[in-house]
């Protein structure tokens, strides 16, 4: 789910969840991103994996062609 922003562009703060291929369980996320002519840099909230509560922030930066987004996550 984005909110807000419009068109194509990645620019906007992002909600979701992401699964590892591994029998773990879903992970939810909150990410806030800018985009400059396909390029993207922002951040990742997340819960942290030691079940103490904590949040974990993470760096991300990509590139967006079409449809196709790859990125580089950094803790």
């Amino acid at each position: 789910m984005k909110t807000p922003g419009s068109g194509t562009s990645l620019t906007g703060v992002w909600t979701g969840r992401y699964a590892y291929p591994r029998a773990l369980a879903p992970v939810p996320f909150l990410a806030t991103l800018i985009e400059f002519g396909g390029n993207f840099t922002g951040s990742i909230h997340e819960p942290d994996d030691t079940g103490t509560g904590a949040v974990a922030y993470a760096s991300i930066e990509g590139l967006r062609q079409g449809n196709e987004v790859t990125f580089t996550k950094v803790y």
